[in-house]
């Protein structure tokens, strides 16, 4: 069976936001994200790592299938988790319980983000009240609303007034750059690599919408 959206719970240290797990949706603890799985009433249909960060080891019973993988690698859990979510047919990746820990593993994490729009996939993480998603040409303008973090959403969807917004050119300068529905906006723009004009800029309308003509971008916002 293929999954088209999973989810994957990992283990930076701090809470998990809240989430829904639609019908057919799939679910993936990485390391120790499968305790904070367990506490929010989850059951994770997988649990893949390396073991380093969750207390007690690997589970005498999980209740799902278990792969352990050696802590000297090439790779991540987090990207190794989202390797397996692609094996299994998922398209769009929520990574939960990311953002907010190790500096090391936020940047690499990012370059997952690069690295699924790569693959044709797509992904946001989140945590720490905070999201963040890569963006592409193939994209056009996207709806920053329906990424955000529950914290930074309203009843009806939208964004709240002065949510936080940062966009930033990612592996080399970003032409075609469109920013609209933000307190500072941006038609037709280039962001190089080196510049820092995108930092905290605020959300004015409830759907602000982002693009990129050429390169990629990395969003951030909350």
């Amino acid at each position: 069976m293929t999954r088209a959206v999973c989810h994957i719970v990992a283990a930076a240290p701090v809470p998990l936001d809240p989430f829904e797990l639609g019908e057919g949706e799939l679910l993936i603890a990485a390391d120790g994200g499968y305790a904070a799985c367990l506490e929010a009433g989850l059951q994770p249909a997988e649990l893949i790592g390396d073991f380093d960060s969750l207390e007690g080891g690997v589970p005498a019973q999980a209740g799902c299938p278990v792969t352990v993988l050696p802590r000297a690698k090439d790779d991540t859990d987090l990207m190794l988790c989202v390797q397996r979510a692609l094996e299994l047919g998922a398209r769009t990746l929520h990574m939960h319980r990311v953002l907010g820990g190790d500096l090391g593993h936020t940047l690499a994490a990012a370059k997952v983000l690069l690295w699924l729009r790569e693959q044709g996939a797509w992904g946001v993480l989140s945590g720490a009240g905070q999201a963040l998603v890569a963006l592409v040409p193939a994209d056009g303008l996207v709806d920053l609303a329906a990424w955000a973090p529950p914290a930074c959403r309203c009843e009806s969807g939208g964004l709240h007034a002065g949510v936080r917004v940062s966009v930033f050119a990612a592996g080399g300068d970003a032409r075609g750059v469109v920013e609209r529905g933000l307190a500072w906006e941006l038609e037709g723009a280039t962001l190089r690599a080196s510049d820092h004009l995108g930092v905290s800029n605020e959300a004015r309308d409830p759907h602000p919408l982002v693009g990129v003509g050429e390169g990629a971008l990395l969003v951030v916002i909350g």
